[in-house]
């Protein structure tokens, strides 16, 4: 059998509670500090969206006749002329057996 007994030290250790690391410095970049800009916290344009109307493209009254029939397309914004189409815009005079009339874009389309 063996016993060993401690030798107690004269001197104290003494261990720190927490590590502090000596490259970082205590000051805050001062970027950090400047205010928010108030420009880029509003989400809400204040301008309505269709506050402007687009002109419209159809200067005068156009003046249509046809032999057969019309056939209007509100959602195209169309107007179909069929046989011996004839129609009068400002100082244009068009004649054609099959006339389309496009409102969006003020186009005549001419079908023999």
């Amino acid at each position: 059998m063996s016993f060993g007994q401690d030798i107690k030290t004269s001197k104290k250790t003494i261990v720190p509670l927490v590590k502090r690391d000596s490259i970082t410095s205590k000051k805050k970049d001062s970027l950090y500090k400047t205010k928010k800009d108030s420009l880029l916290l509003k989400n809400i344009d204040t301008i309505a969206k269709d506050s402007i109307k687009p002109k419209e493209s159809v200067e005068d009254i156009i003046t249509h006749i046809a032999k057969d029939y019309t056939i209007q397309n509100a959602k195209d914004k169309t107007v179909t002329l069929y046989n011996e189409a004839n129609i009068t815009y400002t100082d244009i005079d068009l004649k054609a057996g099959i006339i389309i009339i496009d409102y969006k874009k003020t186009l005549f389309l001419l079908k023999e």
